[in-house]
């Protein structure tokens, strides 16, 4: 909350300078707003967080003459999206990370980028992870991307280092070290192997 405080203070401070004119500054916050309303709600699927329409945020926007009423608008809008993601359980946030893992796999992910979007520290969410998924963050990810990648070289259309880069393997030798160490095979066994089942 503290941190929320001090961004809106600090954006506060940087309105009154601006020289843009107040229309093009009020489309600037809607868009924050709107944006922020867009990853809160990707983020947090399975908790209802009561955001108005994109129309209606506009048009209170618009309808506001001092910056100051807006940021206090702001401040209000996210209070009460803190509690209402506040008021989640340990056990919705982990299926909405889970979620938003499976679908986020391909992109760079860390536990200390995650857990800012769902309110953790990050030593704390490692900790939650690994007692209610029963193994750590990293090895999950490494799970999700070794079974994806087992799909795709079974379709056979897709180069291995094509298929890695596909499931968020930038190197294709580190890809061959993880899929070797969860499936015991190389990719290329592993293709061998299914195309002679096919």
């Amino acid at each position: 909350r503290v941190l929320i405080a001090d961004t809106l203070n600090e954006l506060e401070q940087n309105l009154y300078y601006a020289t843009d004119d107040v229309t093009s500054i009020k489309h600037f916050l809607a868009d924050i707003y709107i944006q922020i309303k867009s990853i809160l709600t990707h983020t947090y699927i399975s908790i209802e967080i009561p955001f108005p329409t994109n129309a209606a945020i506009i048009e209170l926007l618009e309808n506001k003459y001092y910056c100051y009423e807006i940021i206090q608008f702001f401040s209000e809008q996210f209070e009460m999206c803190m509690n209402a993601v506040g008021s989640s359980s340990s056990e919705s946030v982990l299926d909405d990370i889970l979620h938003y893992i499976k679908h986020n796999y391909r992109e760079n992910l860390k536990l200390e980028s995650i857990a800012p979007l769902f309110g953790y520290n990050s030593s704390y969410l490692g900790k939650i992870f690994n007692k209610k998924v029963g193994e750590s963050f990293n090895s999950y990810i490494d799970h999700v991307r070794i079974d994806c990648s087992k799909k795709l070289l079974q379709e056979n259309t897709l180069k291995v280092y094509e298929i890695a880069e596909q499931v968020g393997y930038k190197n294709v030798d580190y890809f061959h070290k993880k899929f070797k160490k969860y499936v015991g095979i190389s990719p290329a066994e592993f293709r061998k192997e299914s195309s002679n089942l096919g």
